[in-house]
């Protein structure tokens, strides 16, 4: 039996009765006893000499009659998974005309051929129409009869004839009672069972469910875009080796051949290959654009429209260095789906995928996909993966080891400092035809953790400059990452046209927030119109007398 809720001591153990197909009663020495409903030995025959009076009883017609039974139960082939059996009787539904249904519910029944067995059981005994009621006895005739006994009865004034009733229960009115009452229901299971002779069922061997090793096991390094942080971190996303493992463990080898826990999850992945290929330099937005088969055990995907799949970003899909949203999956055969797709997500770029790509897909729910920060010098690092299942696991030992090396795809690195233009980072100065030699300083993200007095090594791999003129970009130039930079006076008049003033500044790569932008050179020399003093308008003039001369065009008065 498999018991996983609470209930009242009497409700259980009326399923406990009705699982074993039992009844209780009490010896005559006050006892509680448990009697199963078998027939080793003939029916008790009753007839008129027996009865003390004209047995009471009721008549059930087809109308509470059952022809179809449903017994959900959990089925142990499907991991624990509510299942159902149904059991039909076509004649009884031919009389009827209609289906007459009952459930069961047996929460503890975890094997399906014990499920039909019940079905099947409780199917036949309410199939047919059937009597019930109490009759009362002389105590010599049903003094030694307890539930579960067959009578058979006879009785000719009612027409009955040789009818086989099962005892519910048996009453004695006082010690020195001559008489029993006992409450009786028609036994119609027999009238319907298989005439030939039914070989005796086999021993059922309790079967031991353990997991297995993982299929496979993706480790995914996710950019700055989805840690937030400049610190690697590393994705786990197991494919179950089976379809029954409801979590696992992660080991990490801190030194040769010594592992240590580094995390536990429970959200596992579809492991498959790609039957499209996916290019490059595709749309961005593709309907039905992923055509999947999953080689995994685990190969089927639940319908998950857009405001989850990416609206919640629940959908993901990893796809060598790329990392995808999906949503609405369509089967097409046994374990290959199509899948429409968003791509270059969580600041990746699209990549050229061909047929037969591996690709992995996992739907999340309300756990999170497992994370685990690798120690911050770790060049590469060695990791298990041990399934388990309720309280059995994988030994350790037939995991294999999974070594991966650190790619720091989330490190972003500070934008480099102090910019200055021909040797000067306030007021540059700049002659016509001249080239600017651009000059900066290098920085570091981890000095804000570490001593001051430290020099720590820059880690970016370049330097991207821009040329901005009245707020617009002008020119992306990407340099070494180490100036200076000399940019050329036809460099210059190519990206900026006639124009001698220009502020640059030199921000990281994208990602990393760009340094503040020196104050622009000083405006060079106008001449600035003065008021015009004389009592006429001059010539040309336009302005009245003390006002600006707008024409620009006499002599200062």
């Amino acid at each position: 039996m498999f018991l996983d809720t609470a209930k009242r001591l009497d409700a259980l153990l009326n399923d406990f009765l009705e699982y074993l197909d039992a009844a209780l009663f009490h010896t005559p020495d006050g006892r509680l006893s448990l009697r199963l409903l078998r027939d080793p030995v003939g029916p008790v025959m009753i007839d008129t000499d027996a009865l003390l009076e004209p047995p009471d009883l009721t008549a059930h017609g087809w109308t509470e009659t059952v022809n179809e039974v449903v017994v959900r139960f959990r089925n142990r082939d499907r991991a624990w998974q509510t299942d159902a059996l149904t059991w039909r009787n076509p004649a009884a539904y031919a009389v009827t005309g209609r289906p007459l249904t009952q459930a069961i519910e047996c929460d503890w029944i975890t094997d399906p051929a014990v499920a039909w067995k019940v079905a099947m059981a409780y199917g036949k005994s309410r199939s047919l129409p059937w009597l019930d009621g109490r009759l009362r006895v002389r105590r010599g005739v049903g003094a030694d009869l307890r539930p579960g006994d067959t009578v058979s009865l006879t009785y000719a004034h009612s027409g009955i004839e040789a009818v086989r009733f099962r005892v519910l229960a048996v009453e004695v009115p006082g010690p020195d009672s001559a008489e029993v009452l006992l409450t009786v229901r028609e036994d119609t299971a027999h009238l319907v069972v298989d005439d030939y002779p039914v070989p005796a069922d086999e021993a059922l061997a309790a079967v031991q469910y353990s997991p297995l090793p993982c299929h496979d096991v993706l480790v995914f390094e996710p950019p700055f875009a989805w840690t937030a942080d400049v610190n690697p971190r590393l994705l786990v996303l197991p494919a179950r080796g089976e379809r029954l493992s409801s979590g696992f463990t992660l080991w990490w080898e801190r030194a040769t051949d010594s592992f240590t826990t580094a995390g536990t999850g429970q959200v596992f992945g579809r492991r498959g290959t790609l039957n499209a290929a996916l290019d490059a330099t595709g749309c961005l937005y593709h309907e039905g654009g992923l055509d999947v088969t999953f080689t995994s055990p685990d190969d089927d995907l639940d319908d998950m429209p857009f405001d989850e799949g990416v609206g919640t970003k629940r959908f993901l899909i990893f796809i060598g260095d790329e990392i995808l949203l999906g949503w609405e999956p369509t089967l097409v055969s046994a374990g290959r789906y199509t899948v429409n797709l968003l791509r270059a997500q969580y600041g990746t770029t699209r990549g050229q995928h061909g047929i037969g790509t591996e690709c992995w897909c996992v739907q999340l729910a309300e756990l999170p996909l497992l994370e685990w920060a690798p120690p911050k010098d770790a060049v590469s690092v060695g990791l298990k993966v041990q399934p388990r299942l309720l309280h059995s696991e994988v030994s350790l030992a037939d995991v294999a080891k999974i070594t991966h090396a650190i790619q720091r795809r989330s490190l972003r690195p500070l934008g480099p400092a102090n910019l200055t233009a021909n040797g000067d980072g306030a007021h540059p100065s700049y002659a016509t035809g001249q080239d600017v030699v651009l000059d900066w300083s290098l920085t570091s993200e981890a000095r804000a953790g570490s001593d001051p007095e430290v020099d720590l090594e820059c880690r970016a791999d370049a330097c991207v400059l821009e040329l901005w003129a009245g707020g617009v970009l002008k020119a992306t130039l990407t340099v070494s990452r180490e100036g200076p930079y000399t940019l050329t006076n036809a460099a210059l008049v190519a990206a900026l046209g006639k124009k001698n003033r220009f502020p640059g500044r030199a921000p990281p790569p994208p990602g990393g927030p760009p340094p503040p932008s020196p104050p622009p050179p000083p405006p060079s020399a106008k001449y600035e119109p003065k008021p015009c003093h004389h009592p006429r308008r001059c010539h040309g003039c336009t302005a009245r007398p003390g006002r600006v001369c707008p024409l620009q065009r006499h002599p200062n008065r």
